[in-house]
């Protein structure tokens, strides 16, 4: 089956997860570009979504989706990804921290932007964060299905925390959205030490927003 467009595949893959009860949240930009709504969007072809189930969990809905023409691939530990042929569009599952189950193979799928890990207590603090988002995804109504998205804020810590050279235009424009919980956003952002980091992807964000603004020269 060819999808129309990217809400299409998220519809087709949230129907094939809910039927094989395996809780989940989009995240990425599928999530971003939704509650900008109206406002400037980046476009995206990829579905990113995090797993609260174990591996053997999500498998049976995997091979459900492999049936109607979607294959899969293992890429690493935690990690799948679907490619739709002949479309540029890309599936990727991510089992969350706390459903994977060797825990340090997971973690050290972001080692190279995760806080120093001298001992548990970090752990702990990423398990407490992904619990967080799970309890605040939203329900919303896409393609005629019910997804269940990240919220803004969720979006916003999960690409300070990725610190890819993508990340940064996605945080500026979702900064722009009046109604996110800024409170919620320091106080993980400081609770995760990456604090400094936002604080300087603002910085950039207003410098490149001067930039624009600026007249150019007759």
């Amino acid at each position: 089956m060819k999808p129309r467009d990217l809400s299409d595949v998220a519809r087709v893959v949230a129907g094939a997860l809910d039927r094989h009860r395996v809780p989940y949240l989009i995240s990425g930009m599928f999530a971003g570009n939704y509650w900008l709504g109206d406002q400037a969007r980046r476009t995206t072809f990829d579905v990113d979504l995090v797993i609260y189930a174990p591996e053997d969990g999500l498998l049976p809905a995997l091979e459900e989706l492999k049936e109607g023409g979607w294959d899969f691939r293992k890429r690493g530990e935690g990690f799948y990804q679907m490619r739709i042929e002949d479309t540029l569009f890309a599936i990727d599952f991510f089992l969350s921290l706390n459903a994977a189950p060797h825990r340090e193979a997971a973690l050290a799928n972001h080692e190279a932007n995760t806080p120093p890990r001298g001992d548990s207590g970090e752990e702990r603090l990423l398990a407490a964060y992904e619990e967080e988002r799970h309890r605040r995804r939203k329900r919303a109504k896409i393609a005629g299905a019910g997804l269940w998205l990240c919220t803004p804020e969720d979006v916003v810590v999960t690409k300070v925390f990725l610190n890819r050279s993508k990340d940064m235009g996605d945080i500026c424009l979702l900064m722009r959205i009046d109604s996110l919980d800024r409170n919620y956003l320091n106080r993980w952002l400081k609770k995760l030490g990456f604090m400094e980091r936002f604080l300087e992807i603002l910085e950039r964000c207003r410098g490149e927003e001067a930039q624009t603004l600026r007249p150019r020269e007759r």
